[in-house]
């Protein structure tokens, strides 16, 4: 399989190179994922300069939030979501335990409790970016904003990034209030 492997900390297109690494194999409580899609974050590049939360061993595959893609196989003893369902694999970086592999690649092995299904309906490049944009979004306006019933929010210059995007409809059904951009 192919996947973009950055070697070192640096600006990705100075460190990021394709190779060519074997199909790896899930455990128990694993699936093998067929990548179908994966967006680039800010963080996914922040993460390459070394100006993140988190490190990564080098050398890594760049993406490290989230893609969609095809279940291709599932570990031993491994019970949930079933071979050839739709999932998007998302990444929680500050949550300790293992951490997915990186996105930028066409098969990777992730945890199944980092698993969700994706509607039908979605396209793949919209359903590789269901998780981590409104999540932040959610947790913005419940943890660091705590907006309360009959609360505004106001957003400025942000309605051009997907988190600033959902953030007053996630507002407004969190606690009925008004959201303007």
């Amino acid at each position: 399989m192919r996947a973009l492997v950055a070697g070192k900390v640096g600006e990705p297109a100075d460190v990021l190179r394709l190779e060519s690494r074997p199909v790896p194999t899930p455990e128990a409580g694993q699936a093998l994922i067929r990548v179908k899609a994966t967006p680039i974050h800010a963080s996914d590049l922040h993460v390459l300069r070394g100006r993140y939360g988190f490190s990564p061993e080098f050398p890594t595959v760049g993406g490290h939030m989230e893609c969609v893609g095809r279940i291709e196989a599932l570990g031993p003893d491994t019970e949930g979501l079933k071979i050839g369902e739709r999932v998007v694999a998302v990444a929680v970086p500050a949550v300790p335990g293992p951490h997915m592999a990186g996105t930028w690649q066409e098969y990777l092995v992730a945890d199944m409790r980092r698993l969700l299904p994706v509607p039908g309906h979605l396209s793949d490049s919209s359903a590789c970016q269901l998780a981590v944009n409104p999540l932040t979004a959610l947790l913005l306006v419940t943890r660091e904003l705590d907006v309360q019933p009959g609360e505004w929010v106001l957003q400025r210059m942000a309605e051009t990034r997907a988190t600033g995007r959902t953030r007053p409809g996630r507002a407004r059904r969190r606690c009925g209030c008004g959201g303007a951009t």
